[in-house]
């Protein structure tokens, strides 16, 4: 499916305002985003109703960002008609701003035309600061929002999506591997993939240094307790495949995530490229789901480059893309 751009007509550009946001504008904004929310969750449901029903976490975060000058806010006729946030940090050796998932809403009549108003504003005072790379997550549903970014010169970076923990049913044809929950004695087989996969993220077209996921005393401690768990796909004495899954336990949740303590998070899966498109990835993905059912957990989230073919042409099988993160990077001679 093809991109259209946004016709943006000008006397509605013209008639927003857009200035620095105060912590007065906060209910307003929170508004704004909790009917975003409810949007998203019509198209998956699978995504936690807790942020939709207890919307304090949401207004803490943004009310963080206002407090250090993160926020603006756009106006029709003096009301709030939308706002956005955001953090700046250091990212693979660059500064970015960040405009996270939970850090920006606008009125669905006038939607397109007041993220083009924020944009231009939070542009400008990113560039004027130096940070030439900008990330904004949006709802993946959002067409109009993903036109405007696209038209905007933003490009897909990653994929975020859930789905329920309702189990998959059991493979029709026997496949060829066998599955085992991984213990203590494992441990290098789990290394040898983590290295693996870090060698194949490096290749053309992902082109991603990653660091391994955890140290050998995470990993040990991972095995020995019951809040992660990780998955191994054996051929005879050799492990093909890894998935490693674990439940959310940082306290109200993942925020920047949209996890919640009732939500499953795939951390980690590999396959080696011999074994795929045999019902492997099912298989590892078969035993996450009954592990997350035992533990009574309500959906399973995972995230994923959008430039790792493999990974984009499975997970979107099995979950619904929920959030894409796009990025854009402002050339290097505008501030040299």
């Amino acid at each position: 499916m093809g991109v259209s751009s946004v016709r943006l007509q000008q006397p509605v550009l013209a008639s927003i305002a857009v200035e620095p946001m105060t912590v007065a504008d906060i209910p307003a904004a929170v508004g704004l985003w909790a009917a975003q929310y409810r949007e998203a969750r019509q198209w998956c449901p699978a995504l936690p109703m807790s942020w939709e029903t207890d919307t304090a976490p949401i207004a803490a975060f943004i009310t963080e960002r206002v407090q250090v000058g993160h926020g603006l806010v756009a106006r029709t006729e003096s009301q709030v008609a939308g706002f956005l946030s955001y953090d700046s940090f250091t990212y693979h050796h660059e500064e970015i701003a960040l405009c996270p998932m939970i850090g920006h809403a606008a009125e669905a009549s006038l939607r397109p035309a007041v993220y083009a108003r924020l944009y231009e504003q939070a542009a400008a005072r990113w560039v004027e600061e130096g940070i030439l790379l900008h990330f904004v997550m949006y709802f993946a549903h959002d067409q109009l929002i993903r036109a405007l970014l696209y038209q905007l010169g933003f490009g897909l970076y990653v994929v975020d999506a859930f789905r329920s923990v309702e189990p998959l049913p059991a493979p029709q044809q026997p496949v060829k591997c066998a599955i085992v929950r991984a213990g203590t004695e494992h441990i290098d087989d789990i290394l040898r993939l983590d290295a693996a996969a870090n060698d194949y993220f490096r290749r053309s077209p992902i082109f991603l240094s990653r660091p391994l996921r955890h140290a050998d005393d995470d990993i040990h401690r991972m095995l020995a307790g019951d809040t992660a768990a990780y998955f191994l796909a054996h051929d005879g004495s050799e492990a093909v495949g890894i998935l490693c899954v674990r439940r959310n336990d940082a306290g109200y949740g993942d925020l920047i995530n949209l996890v919640d303590d009732h939500t499953g998070v795939l951390e980690f899966a590999y396959l080696q490229p011999a074994w795929r498109h045999q019902g492997v990835g099912h298989e590892l993905l078969r035993h996450a789901l009954d592990w997350c059912v035992e533990r009574r957990l309500h959906s399973l989230h995972v995230d994923y480059e959008s430039a790792n073919l493999a990974a984009a042409g499975f997970w979107p099988k099995e979950f619904i893309p929920v959030r894409y993160s796009v990025r854009r990077r402002v050339n290097e001679d505008l501030v040299k």
